[in-house]
């Protein structure tokens, strides 16, 4: 959903599928990492861990700022965590370790220095905050001075409710602090207010789905109905497609396109064959390092 990436994740796509318990998760959780990992591998069935852990270089982060990244993807839900377990027929799908699990964003104080004292702003925290810290995504932002905020500026959250029509003109922002704790405006560009809006109807959907709604859900916010919308048969056929490229590819890279119960094994059952038989599966061309 971000400018940079490339359609629904392997773990929403196995979160569709239904039959496998999925964990998405992040580093800078371990708690729900561990616990997750923990559980997935003793589920009698096939699972699905999708964890974010950045490379710096990727990103454009230093690598002292990895350990903020980590958190700030899953409080900002560009990453939120979820497992989904379909062995608990009453609740399977959790969302209880993200930040504010009830609201569309989490929030933060955002600490900054004014010539009189230290202040704090109680801001949202939306994925474009967790944008920021990366170079690969500073085209989408313009830092200005606060001075710059006029009548035509929105905060970002509260754009991304606007219906289409009211955003006609507006321009949407966060606030950021420098290093020396000043704090200025970001202006945020079309694409990546695109993105966090994708985010949030994602957010929104597992939120539904976590209450036991039917996805996509009948009762979305007011300000934005469009995510009520069932998506059509030709999005329904994309995601499908890609959700069959993925099972063939990543059966390719194992070297296991004629085993038809590759998808049948539990984890656990997968790594003590592997364990038993560490070649079994690797591809004929396939040579070390």
């Amino acid at each position: 959903a971000l400018p940079a990436g490339g359609g629904p994740s392997p773990a929403l796509l196995a979160l569709d599928a239904g039959n496998a318990f999925v964990l998405q998760s992040s580093v800078g959780h371990p708690g729900h990492l561990i616990g997750g990992a923990a559980a997935a591998l003793g589920a009698p069935r096939p699972a699905l861990l999708q964890v974010y852990a950045p490379d710096p270089l990727a990103a454009g982060a230093p690598p002292e700022k990895l350990a903020e990244l980590t958190e700030l993807a899953y409080r900002s839900r560009a990453v939120p965590l979820f497992r989904f377990d379909p062995a608990r027929t009453d609740a399977p799908l959790s969302l209880d370790e993200n930040p504010d699990p009830d609201a569309d964003w989490a929030e933060r104080d955002l600490e900054y220095k004014e010539p009189d004292g230290d202040r704090e702003l109680r801001v949202p925290l939306t994925v474009a905050d967790w944008a920021l810290g990366q170079t690969r995504f500073r085209k989408h932002f313009e830092i200005v001075a606060r001075g710059h905020l006029n009548d035509r500026m929105r905060p970002l959250a509260d754009f991304v409710n606007l219906d289409p029509d009211a955003r006609e003109g507006i321009t949407p922002f966060v606030y950021v602090t420098d290093e020396q704790r000043r704090l200025f405006v970001a202006r945020v560009s079309a694409p990546m207010a695109d993105a966090v809006e994708a985010c949030l109807r994602t957010w929104t959907a597992l939120r539904q789905r976590a209450a036991g709604l039917a996805l996509p859900g009948a009762a979305a916010a007011p300000a934005l109905p469009e995510r009520a919308e069932r998506p059509s048969a030709a999005a329904e056929t994309v995601a499908a497609d890609a959700q069959q490229r993925l099972t063939d590819n990543l059966l390719e890279l194992c070297g296991l396109t004629e085993d038809p119960q590759f998808f049948q094994r539990s984890l656990r059952r997968f790594l003590e064959d592997r364990a038993a038989a560490p070649d079994e599966a690797a591809p004929p061309d396939e040579t070390a390092p």
